[in-house]
């Protein structure tokens, strides 16, 4: 097991190292077919045999977390480098509505016949493997109710938001409303150059300082939008700060901050299965506990001043428009997800077009409105990160007062959190600190 773990720990850098490099110099997408082509031994038949093999020797529960963990590894490493060709394919095809309506059928089989190759007879028969505590059917219930219950207070905000930006929202595209969500009349209120700085002033208060991790580094990058990268864990963790302005700027480096400080507070000790490849929900939740202090009073009066409630109105709206795009598409997701593996997607592509224009009163080509990845059920993991960071926010006010971010033990107890690693799910986290179970509640409310 020591030569996969190895083995496993060069892939996870040179994987990291690759995305971060094709960001940095403003690649459109990144191209990691190489990457995956120089470890195909990790995707090999032969290793999967040998990583269950080492599990069925396992007698001790406690003895079978690292096969388990590793054979998880492996699996998800087959399905990714199956999907490299197709990932970087549709990104070449960018909005070209034929080429990419043929890439989404060719990716959808060739990804759902990687899938049965492991066993599975749905892409989410394999998503249950990996998060068995993320029960499907209380998400889509969830989602239902949450498109239901914030119908009136979508509409008033977007009408709202869309005559401060002098759009038309009877006639907004999808690409109209995608930069909507990151426009604010107060823009210029946000200089570039203070994005890390608003971070260094939320974590300052729990006792963190960014500046004195020597792990994490901040580089100005060519590459659209801001992202975190971890070539080593915990050793180098890297925030590209790519073309982002305004008060998006500070959100996105709020929010890859704070997945960058939580990895770099992992522990050192942790075997590789525990270090590397962290649940997406989990990972976007640490982003979301930052970039939520956007909404915080305080934070506002410091970085905007007089003005917080009408940024704070505008926030509400960014966070409307992602939470309902969220769960209209999870619907959707999970109906693919549920066809068996290798089939073509064909009327559920139409059917999803026609839930995000119904949810976000938009016009969208249905062959552009899917992601070449929605069987990975994207918007799952993006809702269970705001599920957590929602009941994580409320669970801190709790133990440590409404402005948990300025007490030092609140930042002791989410270093300790982050020292654990990968080892748990965003499931398996509220259960340990007693606020579970993750379910995004349907009365949850952004505004």
């Amino acid at each position: 097991m020591d030569t996969l773990r190895a083995r496993l720990e060069t892939f996870w850098g040179e994987r990291e190292a690759t995305r971060l490099e094709q960001h940095a110099r403003g690649d459109a997408r990144f191209d990691l077919r190489e990457v995956y082509r120089r470890f195909e031994d990790l995707s090999a038949g032969e290793r999967l045999d040998e990583t269950a093999g080492w599990l069925e020797q396992e007698t001790l529960a406690s003895r079978q977390d690292g096969p388990r963990r590793l054979l998880a590894l492996s699996r998800s490493i087959v399905l990714d480098a199956s999907s490299a060709e197709r990932a970087f394919a549709a990104a070449e095809a960018g909005i070209d509505p034929e080429r990419r309506r043929d890439l989404l059928d060719r990716a959808f089989v060739h990804w759902g016949e990687a899938c049965a190759r492991l066993g599975f007879g749905t892409a989410g028969d394999y998503f249950v493997s990996r998060f068995p505590a993320a029960r499907l059917g209380a998400w889509r219930s969830s989602a239902e109710a949450v498109l239901e219950r914030t119908a009136g207070s979508y509409r008033d905000a977007l009408h709202e938001h869309a005559a401060r930006a002098e759009l038309n929202v009877a006639t907004l595209s999808f690409s109209e409303l995608q930069s909507l969500s990151r426009w604010s009349a107060l823009d210029a209120r946000f200089e570039s150059a203070g994005a890390v700085a608003a971070l260094g002033f939320f974590a300052a208060g729990l006792g963190i300082v960014p500046d004195r991790l020597s792990a994490l580094a901040f580089r100005d990058a060519e590459g659209p939008g801001i992202a975190c990268f971890a070539p080593r864990v915990p050793e180098a963790i890297v925030v590209s700060m790519g073309s982002v302005a305004g008060a998006a700027r500070y959100r996105a480096g709020l929010a890859a901050g704070g997945i960058g400080i939580s990895t770099a507070f992992t522990s050192p000790e942790l075997p590789v299965e525990r270090r590397i490849a962290p649940d997406p929900g989990l990972r976007q939740g640490w982003g979301f506990l930052f970039a939520d202090n956007l909404a915080e009073e305080a934070w506002l009066q410091e970085f905007v001043g007089q003005r917080a409630a009408d940024f704070a109105r505008e926030v509400a709206c960014w966070e409307l428009i992602a939470l309902r795009h969220a769960a209209a598409s999870l619907v959707f997701e999970l109906d693919l997800a549920a066809l068996p593996c290798g089939s073509e997607p064909g009327a559920a592509i139409e059917a999803f077009a026609d839930g995000i224009r119904e949810s976000l009163g938009v016009s969208i080509d249905p062959r552009l409105a899917i992601p070449v990845h929605a069987l990975e059920l994207p918007s799952l993991h993006w809702l269970r990160g705001r599920a957590f960071a929602s009941q994580l926010r409320d669970f801190l006010r709790h133990e440590f007062g409404r402005s948990f971010w300025r007490e030092r033990r609140c930042g002791d107890l989410l270093k300790e959190l982050w020292q654990t690693g990968t080892t748990y799910s965003a499931e398996q986290l509220t259960d340990e600190l007693g606020f579970g179970p993750l379910v995004l509640d349907p009365q949850f409310d952004p505004g």
